[in-house]
């Protein structure tokens, strides 16, 4: 008790000297979200997957909207790269909403990350890249990822 009284002290005074200007509070993980793009499909759109909706009289992971998005040609995506390997360039890698800096801070939301299967080996960048290619949904419940980008090409 005496231990922990004698450190709650300490701690309180060593900060109080520096005023309250001084402290300020920052993410361990910050997450830097992918750019918009008024031609893309927004992140955002993609995260409504899961749970249970009804279209067109069948249950979908999906809701309508998405699933408009998949009788299309092409769509455009803009998100952080992902590679399965260090060898480069990739023919098949994750698509990610955010840039992650650390495995432990990487999203568990399958809605946020897209298998993209590439029609042309790509080159990595760590920046945020913008692909076309035809969007997959996958309704297979065992599935941990929610879409697929095949025949996609750099924007």
């Amino acid at each position: 008790m005496q231990r922990r009284l004698f450190l709650s002290l300490f701690s309180a005074a060593s900060l109080a000297p520096l005023g309250a200007r001084a402290l300020t509070v920052q993410s361990a993980h910050p997450r830097i979200a992918a750019p918009g793009d008024d031609d893309g499909i927004g992140w955002d759109l993609l995260a409504q997957a899961g749970g249970f909706h009804v279209v067109d009289g069948r249950v979908s992971r999906f809701p309508a909207a998405i699933n408009e998005l998949a009788a299309r040609d092409t769509v455009h995506l803009i998100g952080y790269m992902y590679p399965f390997s260090e060898s480069g360039p990739h023919d098949r890698f994750l698509l990610a909403a955010y840039a992650y800096h650390c495995a432990f801070c990487m999203t568990s939301d399958p809605s946020q990350l897209v298998l993209v299967e590439a029609a042309q080996p790509v080159g990595f960048t760590a920046g945020p890249v913008a692909l076309t290619g035809k969007l997959v949904l996958v309704e297979d419940a065992d599935s941990r990822l929610f879409y697929r980008l095949t025949a996609a090409a750099i924007a």
